[in-house]
């Protein structure tokens, strides 16, 4: 049952999506996935006449030949190999979401399958979304929830694909007793340390990026900003998803959890263990506002990443989580005030002895409630 609620959540987000969020429209990988696992030694020219046929038209409304470029899968030989291993990662989806324990090593197929969703790096945009259309294909039509699963993986974008594969293995292995099934706070906490993740990746590779004036490049240098373009557009769109989907599951907690509870997810959150997300967005807002004072341009590959900053921050203060302190800012405390701080500095040698400090991290707070201390270091210059 709760798949049949997963793949459901999914068919109506891909339903709701904007038809004009972007110029590409997620369908065209669908159909195009479709043709080139049916033929994966077709040149480009016979996918156009197969993708034609396919979709009922006179013109395709995509250029196929830079669509496998950007894909990664500009030529036949990888083609057919890309072809063989996502045709083995659908059946083996199929395999341990419907096959019997007398027949399938349930622990074999989870580690095969983690391999491919999770761990594998640098994979065609639209891998996600063909392992799921070999999936459904699979399954037979007795199985209560593959039409539903066929309209959401033809109409998910990227992210969506992505989010639903790797959903769908964590909820089989939970089933299949592999792994426990998560708290709400850890599932959180891992969305949003992800999503901070991407975020971090994207601003550093615009920040270290340094040529633009838009000399004449190689044909292989030209592929590989072509792809690393693809790959910042990407991890954008899967950060927003996973911030919409963030912004659902914290609702919820507030509606079923006491203040305590909220209070506790929080501070879970801006823990050590945790990276300090909290100031981890709070130092990425303020790195974007750099690049804007430095006159910088946002690349249209990663301008989601602003608003997505900004759609974190707002939704925190929203739920009465706020900073204590300015980042920055230069103060003088004293032994007794040094309390309210974590301090990195020399030793106190009097109680009355002041001391010049730099706040590195807000610190915050929720209601009247201290959630972290900021933290603060020594100024010896």
């Amino acid at each position: 049952m709760e798949i049949n609620q997963l793949i459901e959540k999914y068919r109506h987000k891909a339903r709701s999506q904007s038809k004009d969020q972007a110029k590409y429209n997620p369908v065209y990988d669908y159909e195009l996935a479709r043709a080139v696992l049916d033929t994966p030694e077709y040149q480009p020219r016979q996918l156009v006449v197969k993708l034609e046929e396919q979709m009922g038209v006179n013109k395709l409304p995509f250029h196929v030949a830079r669509q496998l470029g950007r894909n990664q899968l500009n030529r036949p030989e990888k083609r057919l190999r890309w072809a063989e291993l996502v045709t083995q990662a659908g059946q083996e989806l199929c395999d341990f979401a419907i096959g019997s324990t007398e027949t399938y090593d349930y622990k074999a197929l989870h580690e095969n399958l983690r391999r491919v969703v999770f761990v594998k790096k640098r994979v065609p945009l639209l891998e996600p979304k063909a392992i799921l259309f070999v999936f459904y294909t699979e399954l037979p039509d007795t199985v209560s929830y593959k039409s539903a699963l066929q309209e959401a993986t033809k109409l998910a974008n990227f992210a969506q694909s992505k989010g639903l594969l790797q959903d769908l293995v964590d909820l089989l292995a939970i089933e299949r007793g592999l792994e426990r099934k998560k708290s709400v706070s850890e599932r959180l906490i891992g969305d949003i340390a992800g999503t901070q993740a991407l975020i971090n990746q994207s601003l550093s590779r615009e920040t270290g990026s340094t040529d633009r004036a838009g000399n004449a490049m190689s044909a292989s240098e030209y592929e590989r900003i072509t792809h690393e373009n693809d790959d910042l557009r990407a991890a954008a769109e899967i950060a927003q998803h996973q911030l919409e989907a963030l912004q659902e599951e914290i609702e919820h907690i507030r509606d079923e959890a006491k203040q305590e509870t909220v209070i506790t997810f929080f501070q879970e959150m801006n823990s050590g263990q945790h990276s300090n997300l909290l100031d981890q967005f709070l130092k990425a807002e303020s790195l974007v506002k750099q690049l804007r004072q430095q006159g910088s341009e946002i690349p249209q590959e990663i301008a989601l990443i602003p608003s997505l900053i900004r759609m974190f921050t707002r939704f925190v203060k929203t739920q009465g989580i706020r900073p204590k302190a300015i980042v920055g800012e230069q103060k003088v405390i004293t032994l007794s005030e040094s309390d309210e701080y974590e301090y990195t500095g020399s030793s106190w040698e009097d109680p009355d002895e002041r001391k010049m400090v730099e706040i590195q991290s807000a610190g915050w707070i929720y209601g009247n409630t201290l959630i972290s201390k900021p933290k603060v270091k020594e100024v010896t210059s």
